[in-house]
């Protein structure tokens, strides 16, 4: 049912893209990255390889050239660009976005911290990862910090400190 709801999405979205015909710039770009997040969507869910490959190269593409579109203004555009890149293990095409991203909302989203928490950890640099979720829990309230204390008590048990994950989730 997924694929079928995301096939059914990457159509609309083509069909928008070719109406506008360049008249509108921001609802193509919006058209752009929703291509982006479908194709990549899709992409995790068809059994072919090269399908596979296919949908993700797509993925890219379209959520670039949304990128360009908005002049990389576009917090959104740039995070579903630098999930996609973390996700075929581009990390170090996915970090420089998610810089760019946290510049972008000036530090004040969970999910930009914790993104680039997680593309450190995927480079296996957990102690740069931790104080990054550190830092992060420094700049929020109570109301964001359940996320980011799993994320570091997670970051913990792959550095073996079991004792201290489970103060960090008793926390």
């Amino acid at each position: 049912e997924d694929t079928q709801c995301s096939e059914e999405g990457i159509y609309y979205a083509n069909k928008a893209i070719k109406r506008l015909d360049r008249q509108c710039e921001q609802l193509m770009s919006k058209a752009n990255c929703f291509l982006g997040i479908l194709a990549s969507a899709q992409s995790r869910s068809v059994a072919s390889d090269s399908r596979r490959v296919l949908l993700q190269s797509e993925s890219l593409k379209t959520l670039q050239t949304a990128e360009k579109q908005t002049k990389g203004t576009d917090s959104n555009v740039i995070y579903h660009l630098c999930l996609e890149n973390a996700e075929q293990r581009r990390l170090d095409t996915a970090l420089s976005y998610v810089k760019k991203l946290l510049k972008l909302e000036a530090g004040s989203s969970i999910r930009g911290w914790i993104l680039l928490a997680r593309i450190l950890s995927a480079q296996k640099k957990y102690i740069d990862a931790e104080m990054v979720v550190d830092a992060a829990l420094e700049q929020t309230g109570k109301w964001g910090q359940a996320e980011l204390l799993r994320t570091k008590a997670k970051l913990q048990i792959a550095q073996c400190h079991t004792k201290n994950a489970i103060q960090t989730y008793t926390h």
